[in-house]
């Protein structure tokens, strides 16, 4: 009896190990075949299948799989841990770094063989240094004399590595420590990008400026996927887009393609994704199966745009075209004021208090708000009833909350951010709509003692109103 029951075990053991091997052996495999390939997320629970990796070494903490020509390494969020994929396809830490908490959202990534840590957030600051991992030492050391671009991914920036030019990208807001005492308000608005030089070892001297036309506030745009030479963002202004920032060009992207990305990552659970050229893979780990999603070319446009702006550079002028653009669009709005007027005072048996809603919007009748709210979806509704609730008892709605009403809770950061985010999003159409005005209902903003957190409320000229729903 006792044999039989160790065998068991063994048999059990040898189960999870297997799997663990698998996934480690999968990785190695697929990189065999294309050691171009990057971007690698591990989504799901399927981390703790990564053999030589233990829960403690990531603690929940995302992890970045970064190949170099075939070249395996790990590195986990928020700390300096690094492991490296042995011949025998098992991880091993490489490390002797005792502290972490410092670097959440930091850009990782191999250039010349050396392993690079860019920025980051931790104890109550962003921090702008460039970091790299020295294997002989097996220490981190930081590149000196540089500026100050402080930023982390997720919180006030968005980063694109792009290996071939030997550069870093990256969109950001500025931002001060959190004990500091907040100043210039404007500037830390604008939308920045700036760009690390790997070779010269320097960021540009001066920040350019964000194409206002892709997004007039960081919360309205949100990575989707880094490919080999562009960015793959969700602007809430314009759409999906790629962004080149070498060539400084836009291509705007079908919004079928992000859709049926969001569809088959809220299919599959537990994968691992990974890009080559315009190429997003899935594997499914559970199936071994792998699916493959291509931007085809007739899925996106170029655009005359650009993606960022140097106001600095005496060549950047105003043509006559765009002077001329600007004038028609002006007549344009007169003439419609000119109408909205004229149809005002004609239509005297209407009451302006009875079309407006919080005098600015129309319909504010007790009616209209339950037609609104009659042609959302019941998820729809549920998330609003949770906002309203929320706000009318003094609070905000944490992503916790709207993830458990969406009931996406046990999915991957990733997918969580793109369904809650195309969630709130129609939401606010589909009132902008019916409406016909030009305000969100629903506004996040960052938490008031973590800013790492969001939250979500009602704008304050619409609460009273719809909250005569419950």
């Amino acid at each position: 009896m006792k044999k039989i029951l160790i065998l068991i075990l063994l048999t059990i053991l040898n189960f999870f190990v297997s799997r663990s091997q698998n996934l480690n052996q999968k990785i190695l495999n697929t990189i065999s075949k294309n050691e171009k390939i990057q971007g690698f997320q591990v989504n799901g629970a399927i981390q703790d299948k990564l053999s030589g990796l233990k829960t403690s070494d990531y603690d929940n903490s995302s992890i970045d799989i970064i190949n170099n020509k075939g070249a395996i390494w790990v590195t986990i969020n928020g700390s300096f841990k690094v492991f490296k994929m042995q011949k025998d396809s098992i991880l091993a830490r490489k490390d002797k770094s005792n502290f972490q908490g410092y670097n959440f959202g930091s850009t990782n990534f191999v250039y010349n063989d050396t392993l690079f840590s860019i920025g980051g957030y931790g104890f109550w600051q962003t921090n702008g240094s460039v970091r790299f991992y020295s294997e002989t030492t097996q220490e981190w050391d930081i590149i000196r004399g540089i500026s100050d671009i402080s930023y982390a991914n997720g919180i006030n920036g968005i980063s694109y590595f792009d290996k071939q030019n030997s550069k870093v990208f990256v969109i950001f807001t500025k931002a001060q420590s959190e004990y500091v005492k907040r100043t210039d308000l404007d500037d830390q608005q604008n939308i920045y990008v700036q760009c690390f030089n790997l070779i010269q070892k320097k960021w540009w001297d001066e920040s350019k400026i964000l194409n206002p036309k892709i997004a007039d506030r960081f919360s309205e745009i949100s990575l989707i996927q880094n490919f080999e030479q562009k960015t793959l963002l969700n602007s809430n202004k314009i759409g999906t887009v790629l962004l080149d920032f070498n060539n400084n060009k836009v291509d705007l992207v079908d919004e079928k393609f992000n859709t049926s990305l969001i569809q088959l990552k809220n299919k599959i659970k537990n994968n691992l994704t990974y890009t080559t050229v315009d190429s997003i893979n899935i594997y499914d780990f559970v199936n071994d199966t792998s699916y493959a999603i291509t931007i085809n070319p007739n899925q996106k446009t170029t655009l005359n745009e650009v993606v960022y702006i140097d106001y600095n550079n005496p060549n950047y002028t105003i043509s006559d075209k765009q002077i001329l653009y600007s004038i028609l669009i002006i007549i344009a709005i007169l003439f419609v004021i000119f109408v909205m007027i004229f149809k005002k005072r004609s239509t005297k048996e209407l009451k302006p208090n009875d079309i407006m809603i919080d005098v600015t919007t129309k319909e504010s009748s007790l009616k209209s708000i339950k037609v609104f709210f009659n042609n959302l979806t019941e998820i729809e509704k549920a998330t609003l009833e949770l906002i309203v609730k929320d706000n009318l008892s003094g609070g905000k709605s944490s992503i916790t909350q709207i993830n458990k009403t969406l009931g996406i809770a046990k999915k991957s950061i990733k997918i969580q951010n793109n369904i809650r985010g195309e969630a709130i999003k129609l939401i606010n159409e589909k009132f902008k709509s019916f409406f016909s005005i030009n305000e969100d209902l629903i506004n996040r903003e960052r938490a008031d003692f973590d800013k790492r957190k969001i939250e979500y409320l009602i704008n304050s000229k619409y609460l009273k109103k719809i909250s005569s729903l419950l």
